[in-house]
């Protein structure tokens, strides 16, 4: 009876340190994604709904540079949000990124370019705005990019393939944003940009893709085939902490 007992003990224990060895799953998808696209409603202006609070806003803006002048004086929203500028690079064309935090959902919100430039009504201004739930909306960008990667792309009509990386530290919305001239989508031709997701309603001058990573992933975009593409900016967006 005292062999059994110790035998019983023993495959306790074991029990109870392989339990305790062994790392907890990860689930499959982490809990950050897109939460509404805006919709065109007028040159520099676009409508976007959201059914999730305190999501992370993005918008994107491309113009080729000698119209626009690299000048966007601000961005107006029907709903009060304060849009702060994350970056604008120039290469070619000229991308902003700007950048706010809905603390509600959004129903028909009218995000405004404000630039001397739309007045004109050229045609080669796209602007793109899209909901991020499940962002860390405190730290809002991943801290191991103190900017976003910013490339300059070769000049067309030498069309080589155009790469912007990146290493993450926590789970990100890695987002690809490209001025591509009014040329075709980045991509191998067959299904877009290998690892990335495109965002619908860009326009023929912009391209944005994003693509969800764990920590510590080292992401490229490249893009490939016949796009005109002038200019690149990744950047990635966190969630919080403590997701595994």
């Amino acid at each position: 009876m005292f062999r059994v007992r110790v035998k019983l003990a023993c495959i306790i224990l074991s029990s109870l340190i392989a339990i305790m060895a062994t790392p907890p799953p990860l689930h499959a998808t982490p809990p950050i994604g897109l939460d509404g696209i805006g919709r065109d409603i007028g040159l520099g202006h676009q409508s976007l709904t959201t059914t999730q609070p305190n999501d992370v806003i993005i918008l994107v803006v491309t113009c080729d540079s000698s119209k626009c002048e690299g000048s966007i004086s601000s961005v107006n929203d029907s709903n009060g949000l304060l849009f702060s500028l994350r970056v604008s690079f120039t290469a070619g064309e000229t991308l902003w990124e700007y950048y706010a935090v809905a603390k509600s959902p959004l129903t028909s919100d009218n995000i405004t370019i404000v630039s001397t430039v739309l007045s004109s009504g050229l045609c080669c201004v796209e602007m793109l705005v899209f909901g991020i739930h499940g962002a860390n909306t405190s730290a809002i960008f991943d801290r191991s990019l103190s900017s976003p990667e910013t490339v300059a792309c070769p000049v067309f009509p030498n069309v080589e393939t155009c790469s912007a990386s990146a290493t993450t530290s926590t789970i990100d919305m890695v987002i690809a944003s490209v001025a591509i001239n009014d040329a075709p989508a980045c991509g191998d031709g067959v299904g877009g940009v290998p690892g990335f997701t495109t965002v619908d309603g860009a326009g023929g001058y912009l391209q944005v893709d994003f693509q969800i990573v764990r920590p510590r992933s080292n992401v490229t975009f490249s893009c490939v085939g016949f796009s005109d593409a002038e200019a690149i900016i990744l950047d990635a967006v966190s969630f919080p902490s403590g997701f595994r």
